[in-house]
């Protein structure tokens, strides 16, 4: 006679990995879409400091950081950026 043991799984540990897989998912994407975001607007402000752009453009590209930081709600980035527009604008 030959035994037949079966491993028997929890369905409930299937369940509980996918909502974690999809919790994962989506605050990781938000999280990386808000850090692309920052990053394409500081990149556009240090784009036109590198180049000596017009001063106007600089303020411009400062405030549209400026409400990105806002809305993403990053309040490090908002106070750095807050700064530079004392400075420069």
């Amino acid at each position: 006679m030959t035994e037949y043991n079966e491993n028997k799984t929890n369905p409930i540990a299937y369940i509980v990995c996918v909502i974690l897989a999809f919790i994962a998912f989506f605050y990781g994407s938000q999280i990386f879409s808000n850090y692309n975001m920052m990053k394409k607007a500081n990149d556009k402000v240090e784009f036109l400091q590198q180049n000596n752009a017009p001063q106007y453009e600089v303020c411009r590209a400062l405030s549209w950081a400026l409400s990105v930081s806002k809305q993403i709600q990053n309040q490090k980035q908002f106070d750095v950026i807050t700064a530079k527009i004392r400075q420069e604008c």
